[in-house]
């Protein structure tokens, strides 16, 4: 029977172990980063969804051009952080 290993935990909820505080932190990181880099991009999508109701809300051309390009540029950013994480690695 294999025996468990028991980690060290310090007062401030470090491992006392610095490889693996390491080894913990790459994993975490690289598991949130790819949710929210999921999330980012159903937002940008989102967010663009309301362009149509801007377009007969806007009073004026230019703040219809200030709105469309804040959500055309939120969503490049949405896409590129999506990109980066390779999220087509991510399984549901």
């Amino acid at each position: 029977m294999e025996k468990k290993k028991e980690y060290k935990i310090s007062l401030l909820g470090e491992f006392d172990d610095k490889s693996i505080e390491n080894e913990f932190l790459e994993e975490t990181i690289s598991q949130y980063s790819k949710s929210t880099a999921i999330i980012a991009l159903l937002f940008g999508v989102l967010f663009m969804l309301f362009l149509g109701t801007d377009y007969y809300d806007a009073i004026n051309t230019s703040s219809l051009l200030i709105i469309t390009f804040t959500r055309v540029l939120f969503l490049i950013i949405s896409i590129t952080s999506w990109t980066i994480t390779d999220a087509s690695s991510f399984k549901l």
